[in-house]
């Protein structure tokens, strides 16, 4: 906040490499492995594919001889 002059957040800030102040600079971020994206997208096509199957079996009308 002193750098900007205005008052910030109380959040996570990836400070900039170049600035006057001292603190140290050696953050890394924590970046999700591609794998574990991929079974959260594995898990939710598996939800929504349930979801359709379960609203299928649940709107399925018979239709009986003799009735439109």
């Amino acid at each position: 906040g002193a750098d900007l002059g205005r008052p910030i957040d109380t959040r996570v800030l990836l400070l900039d490499a170049d600035a006057a102040s001292g603190f140290v600079r050696e953050w890394t971020p924590q970046i999700l492995p591609p794998e574990r994206h991929r079974g959260y997208a594995f898990q939710w096509f598996c939800f929504a594919l349930a979801s359709v199957v379960i609203f299928i079996v649940l709107h399925w009308r018979r239709v009986q001889p003799g009735s439109k």
